[in-house]
């Protein structure tokens, strides 16, 4: 009897079958086929190789039987497969060893050094992960690879950090230069796409498929999910929402050169500027106290503990950048029409004052019932959103099988 040929199985099928596994606790391949819309004898070979070859579901037990045989139940294998996620920020590197479940298994922070250069920086965040595995006791055939959220202008396309202003580098090949000193893959994006993605996989994600992610830390960005799916624009670029045009009559000089930024006036640093530029025009506050020998060391994070006490120039300080952010949020509304609205960043941190002040500016100028009344949240993971994320980069590839689970032993 002459064997018939079997059908290669359909990546996109494969893919769309990896999601709707991922996203229940446990399924039969009877259900997948409803769902998935799909034969029989193709869910099963699509399984069979998720399970044998790519090794991202496993088989959990029998389910209940509804007159037949009682089915197989599968679900997504991602406990025993970790991940380093790195938020390599401007003043410290954070790093943590997480599974594909988001439960994290070691973490560490160092400083950066920015001002010792783009080589030095490279070599401090090598050290980390190699720190982070030794840690964390984790076979390094059981680690899938590094994500990694980086502040600046990110080109998909040629893998590269074109421009980023917060650290002053240009064209920077991350992935090679990493990869120099670290054995495994390697997968970096914009911080506020990345803590998107993290959102997307982890947090909100799961009950919503629609938002705007907005990262307002030293600088400010802003990452769209558009029907699950992250928005990169043309070249990859989307998101430099902190350089829009909040304020044409400030003086308030942004890092890019232009004045008036968002980031310019709302960021971290704009919060620090704006603090220190009314204590010496003579303004009072227990800041000018704390910090009279150096005033350049007040950062927002002072700022907004003086807020939280009280302190009436502190308090003006966050609310005007609230301001200045719950106009530009008006304008994502308005433009994109999300489900929610998600903060994060270490501004974030100050989430009563700012968060009121967002919400009211929102409410009086949003054009819809809708959008007055759009979900405002802050970041699920809080501080850590920006790892998480970069910890979601590695299991995006994994759920478009681009990277494929190495057996564990």
């Amino acid at each position: 009897m002459q064997r018939q040929n079997v059908p290669p199985i359909n990546q996109s099928n494969k893919i769309r079958v990896l999601d709707i596994i991922r996203s229940t606790d446990f399924v039969s391949r009877a259900e997948l086929a409803k769902k998935a819309n799909l034969s029989a004898p193709t869910i099963t070979r699509i399984v069979d190789s998720l399970i044998n070859s790519e090794k991202v579901v496993e088989e959990v037990g029998i389910g209940s039987s509804e007159g037949g045989r009682p089915p197989k139940l599968v679900r997504f294998s991602g406990s025993d497969k970790y991940v380093i996620g790195i938020d390599l920020g401007t003043t410290h590197i954070d790093g943590i060893v997480a599974n594909l479940e988001a439960e994290v298994r070691t973490e560490m922070r160092i400083p950066t050094f920015v001002e010792a250069g783009y080589d030095e920086v490279i070599s401090r965040t090598s050290l980390l992960v190699r720190d982070l595995v030794d840690r964390s006791g984790i076979p390094s055939d059981q680690i899938l690879g590094i994500g990694m959220a980086v502040a600046g202008l990110v080109d998909l396309k040629r893998q590269v950090v074109e421009y980023s202003p917060d650290f002053g580098w240009r064209d920077a090949d991350i992935i090679n230069d990493l990869r120099r000193n670290v054995p495994f893959p390697v997968v970096f994006d914009n911080v506020t796409r990345v803590m998107s993605l993290g959102e997307l996989h982890f947090g909100l994600g799961q009950q919503i498929d629609s938002f705007v992610c907005i990262n307002v830390g030293y600088g400010i960005g802003a990452a769209v999910i558009a029907d699950g799916k992250p928005f990169f624009g043309a070249h990859g670029m989307s998101g430099e929402f902190g350089h829009i045009v909040a304020d044409p009559y400030s003086d308030a000089r942004c890092l890019c050169g232009n004045t008036g930024c968002l980031e310019a006036v709302a960021s971290g640093r704009g919060i620090s500027m704006a603090a220190q530029k009314r204590l010496a025009a003579g303004e009072k506050s227990v800041l000018a106290d704390a910090f009279r020998a150096d005033p350049s060391s007040i950062t927002a994070r002072t700022v907004a503990h003086a807020a939280a006490d009280g302190d009436d120039c502190a308090v003006d300080v966050i609310k005007t950048a609230g301001r200045y952010l719950g106009l530009g949020i008006v304008n994502l509304v308005n433009l994109f029409d999300p489900h929610a609205i998600v903060i994060g960043g270490g501004v974030a941190q100050a989430e009563s004052l700012l968060f009121s002040t967002i919400r009211t500016v929102v409410e009086e100028r949003s054009l819809s019932r809708h959008s007055r009344e759009i979900e405002i949240h802050p970041a699920t993971f809080g501080a850590k959103a920006s790892v998480m994320g970069a910890v979601s980069l590695v299991l995006d590839q994994v759920l478009s099988l681009q990277l494929k689970a190495v057996p564990t032993r």
